[in-house]
């Protein structure tokens, strides 16, 4: 994510839009495919490579699932799309059971950049093509579609078809001003309120204090409580300042973006709040992981804890990241179980209206905020140790 924080990365993004504008309109995409490759290249010259020929054959798959119906390839080449996120994701700790002092390395030089992000769109676009929402897929869109340097680093997963179709064949001023504007919200977030403000709060000593677990019941359930909210907001700032930074940056080419974040924190219940944080993830896990498995077993809640398994997953895979999906979930359905209640019905015919929008916001700002002691920590005993001290 460091690309898009290099003292180049603005410069040179003027520079190539300016003349992405200037070419004939045949030209444009493949400005955008050799400029942008170019860059990763600089970057991660091995994997750039392995990239392009991973989209050559997601690409020959999607053309045989269409014309040749195909379908037996579907599994094989999700499959195939896992397990490279598995294998990359997990290079650092595989040098470290070998005993190799070689795990920054491997960060820095083998572990792909956005490498999440390119996996889950990847597989949503096969799996759009199986179910014929794509037709005729061009190759040089794909490669551009992932390949696209402001979007690449941290998302968001925007779907194929609404990349390609959202593209606009003119600029005007306004559309320059919005997204230098945009990018610039997203710069002072990531500077000033995450790197100044919040990194102090959330990542500090009273971090360590927690973590080592000494002293942990001298501190006040409030401190903790306020704690863990920090390091609610800093997710929040951080993940929508690379938001912010993408759509303006991609504005500047021509391509809108979808939005990640739609205010969240002030959302009243949980279920409207996954429709907000994360929406590309959130959308993600609604298409291909809910609806299935509710198509095929007829069981919400079933379905319900599969998405939030598979997007605690896709951060991690560890158990304090899984029970962080759970514990979401479990939020969702005890709302969605109180909201079925007669007692929800008395407090929205006898709690003011804005007295009920803003005990739901505490509640589920809180329920969230609890959420993070699960992912703060890679030791799940310091995780639920935190936890229970709040509670209890």
């Amino acid at each position: 994510m460091t690309i898009i924080f290099s003292i180049y990365f603005i410069p040179l993004l003027f520079l190539a839009s300016v003349l992405y504008w200037g070419l004939p309109f045949r030209f444009r995409k493949a400005f955008v495919l050799v400029s942008s490759s170019t860059v990763l290249c600089l970057i991660q010259p091995w994997f750039t490579l392995f990239l392009a020929a991973l989209v050559l054959t997601v690409y020959w798959c999607a053309v045989a699932i269409e014309q040749k119906q195909k379908a037996a390839l579907v599994p094989a080449i999700v499959a195939a799309l896992v397990t490279t996120l598995v294998v990359f994701r997990y290079l650092p700790e595989f040098f470290l059971l070998l005993h190799l002092n070689t795990t920054d390395l491997a960060r820095a030089y083998l572990v792909p950049l956005g490498i999440s992000y390119l996996v889950f769109k990847l597989i949503a676009f096969i799996l759009d093509v199986y179910r014929g929402e794509i037709r005729r897929p061009s190759l040089t869109d794909l490669m551009v579609f992932v390949f696209f340097v402001p979007i690449f680093p941290a998302g968001p997963i925007q779907r194929f078809q609404e990349f390609v179709e959202q593209r606009m064949d003119s600029i005007s001023a306004s559309d320059v001003v919005a997204g230098l504007a945009r990018m610039s919200v997203g710069y002072f977030k990531k500077i000033v309120l995450v790197g100044v403000v919040l990194q102090p709060v959330a990542y500090g000593s009273l971090l360590g204090d927690i973590a080592s677990g000494e002293g942990l019941s001298d501190i006040g359930t409030p401190v903790l409580l306020g704690f863990l909210i920090a390091a609610l907001v800093y997710a929040y700032l951080d993940l929508s300042a690379y938001a912010d930074i993408a759509i303006g940056a991609s504005r500047l080419f021509g391509y809108r973006i979808m939005e990640n974040m739609n205010y969240p924190l002030f959302r009243p219940n949980l279920a409207e709040y996954w429709r907000c944080w994360h929406i590309s993830l959130s959308n993600w896990c609604r298409n291909n992981v809910y609806m299935p498995v509710l198509g095929r077993s007829r069981k919400p809640t079933l379905a319900l804890y599969s998405s939030f398994a598979v997007m605690g997953m896709w951060h991690q895979i560890s158990l304090t990241w899984l029970f962080w999906g759970m514990w979401h979930a479990s939020g969702i359905w005890l709302y969605t179980k109180w909201r079925r209640h007669r007692l929800s019905s008395w407090f929205q015919q006898n709690l003011p209206g804005h007295l009920a929008y803003v005990f739901g916001t505490l509640i589920t700002v809180t329920w969230s905020a609890l959420g993070f002691s699960f992912i703060m920590f890679s030791d799940l005993k310091q995780s639920l140790r935190l936890l229970w001290q709040i509670l209890f």
